[in-house]
């Protein structure tokens, strides 16, 4: 049980932040608009070489969704990841745990993942603003 002086919608405002933060930084700084980064398979995260690797690891060139957002946190050194997937699998339109799903139907496109990315930031976005009572 949380302690009484914790407000919780101040605290869903943090997280909201950090989530949002690390949308942001899954696009900017892990996926940077180049296509090659993004890629889909058995893992989240791949060498120069294909070989599955650690979504943080230092040798890791492309990245699922939810791998490029575990990197962004690891990185970053933030939390919100999993508020961060919430938000990607909502933009999505689809239940928790089928990211992978969508991100492998035939036909999707490097950017179809950006511009769900970029509505899981607005969404964070207006979660963050919201007012602490």
């Amino acid at each position: 049980m949380l302690p009484t002086w914790i407000d919780l919608a101040w605290l869903q405002q943090i997280v909201a932040i950090d989530a949002r933060e690390v949308l942001v930084t899954t696009l900017d700084e892990v996926y940077r608009s180049d296509p090659k980064r993004w890629r889909t398979g058995t893992g989240t995260a791949w060498d120069r070489r294909g070989r599955s690797v650690s979504c943080s690891s230092p040798k890791a060139v492309a990245w699922s969704i939810t791998g490029a957002i575990g990197h962004a946190e690891a990185t970053r050194g933030m939390a919100g990841g999993a508020l961060a997937v919430a938000a990607v699998r909502h933009a999505m339109g689809i239940p928790p745990g089928s990211i992978a799903d969508w991100e492998t139907a035939p036909n999707r496109t490097f950017a179809d993942v950006i511009e769900v990315l970029k509505v899981a930031v607005q969404e964070m976005a207006v979660m963050s603003a919201i007012d602490a009572p």
